[in-house]
């Protein structure tokens, strides 16, 4: 299973079973689609499963550093790994009526407000996940970085969200897996 790794960092069965059941619906969608469909951002990031691959490190790095209980660490990591899911509803490889294609990249994505945050959050509760309120609210205010118009942070798993994306975003940040 594609973030097997990453999804097994989530010690509730049930929070990892639900989390785990979305990645593999969504399994193309992590595997393909690019992290950014115009090209212009996240050159380093190919595909959205090492974006959060990226993401799922540093918020992981953070658990420890905020000593974060056991319960907020498992929302945290499956806010991670569920972050950048709205995406999935508005992209597609290639042409499609209705959609602004990037010849860059092949990929198109659906003319008008796509604010994949927001997207994510509605399907996040939609799936009916565990804490799944808590964890839409920490993925529609991801983007605080990118878009001040979208929701700002204000818990500190929300910040460390936007922190860890953010520097999952960052080309010179080089991680090393240990072997």
């Amino acid at each position: 299973m594609i973030l097997e790794k990453e999804v097994n960092l989530i010690k509730n069965e049930e929070l990892r079973s639900q989390v785990q059941s979305v990645v593999v619906e969504h399994e193309e969608y992590f595997r393909e689609y690019p992290v950014s469909i115009s090209g212009k951002y996240h050159k380093h990031e190919p595909t959205m499963d090492i974006h959060v691959k990226r993401t799922v490190f540093f918020s992981y790095l953070m658990c420890d550093e905020f000593d974060l209980s056991a319960q907020d660490s498992d929302i945290l990591i499956a806010a991670a790994i569920l972050h950048d899911i709205g995406k999935s509803e508005y992209c597609c490889k290639g042409p499609k009526p209705g959609n602004q294609l990037y010849e860059g990249t092949g990929w198109s994505i659906k003319r008008g407000n796509n604010n994949h945050s927001m997207t994510g959050g509605k399907m996040i509760r939609e799936a009916g996940i565990k804490d799944g309120d808590v964890i839409a609210r920490i993925v529609e205010r991801h983007m605080c970085h990118w878009d001040k118009q979208s929701p700002q942070p204000e818990s500190l798993l929300e910040y460390i969200l936007c922190m860890a994306d953010y520097m999952a975003s960052r080309e010179e940040i080089i991680i090393k897996e240990k072997t």
